[in-house]
């Protein structure tokens, strides 16, 4: 994992400044993939979607960056060369500022306390539906961490905090896209939804009978069974490599797309 030049974000609150993550190069080696989408990759971190101001305190969503494809002389003038690299996967930023004197490892990760403030904010203020995606499934996850996914919890979800994770699950699954079917059916599962959970699986079955069937399989069991409890998926052993090339205006040319 190679670390690119500070992206830096500006709060639409209140117009701080503040430095975050970049990648030149990472892969996807040595990664988890929980039930609930949650991926952790050893060699590669991105900023979170969720972020805090450390001036005004209060929150805001990023947006993700806009992939282009590069031919290999744009490659070249990139990095110099084009050994070993998957053409397919670089991205170019026009849009986005970085300073180029300055790297940093920071994430802006919140924690569930900050999450959940974030959570009571930018639900009232939000009217973007992939910006409302992006919240409630952050939610999700970081519900999932700090109560199960994180064996150094000492406590399970209060009554009230239960309501706010299911509160927050029945947002999302109208929002949800044609291809999370198996996603939403998980959700269902975890919030105690378990006959809906075996219905909408057996919806999906009746369009594609082998698409994540493993998958599937997993969660339905766990349903018949009552079980709320996120699993691990997946492991990706194979190396996967990704890199990621952001734009110093003053020296690389515009891809031709």
């Amino acid at each position: 994992m190679n670390h690119g030049p500070s992206r830096i974000l500006t709060c639409p609150h209140c117009g701080t400044k503040k430095e975050v993550i970049s990648l030149l190069s990472g892969n996807t080696a040595g990664g988890v993939v929980w039930s609930d989408q949650y991926v952790e990759f050893p060699f590669y971190k991105v900023a979170s979607d969720i972020q805090k101001c450390p001036y005004c305190h209060k929150y805001y969503v990023i947006d993700e960056e806009i992939e282009f494809p590069l031919s290999p002389n744009q490659v070249k003038v990139l990095t110099g060369d084009t050994d070993n690299c998957n053409l397919d996967c670089f991205l170019i930023m026009n849009t986005k500022e970085y300073d180029w004197n300055t790297s940093t490892n920071n994430t802006g990760k919140l924690d569930f306390t900050d999450m959940h403030r974030a959570y009571i904010q930018l639900n009232k203020e939000l009217n973007n539906k992939e910006h409302k995606r992006k919240l409630y499934i952050n939610y999700i996850q970081c519900f999932n961490t700090h109560f199960f996914r994180n064996n150094d919890t000492q406590r399970k979800p209060t009554p009230v905090e239960w309501v706010w994770f299911v509160d927050c699950v029945s947002k999302f699954i109208p929002l949800a896209f044609d291809s999370e079917v198996i996603f939403v059916a998980e959700l269902q599962r975890e919030i105690g939804l378990f006959e809906a959970c075996l219905k909408t699986l057996r919806k999906f079955e009746l369009e594609d009978k082998e698409q994540h069937l493993d998958f599937r399989k997993m969660i339905a069991e766990r349903a018949r069974n009552k079980d709320t409890g996120i699993f691990i998926w997946k492991t990706i052993q194979k190396e996967e490599s990704s890199v990621f090339l952001r734009e110093n205006p003053d020296s690389l040319p515009l891809p031709t797309v």
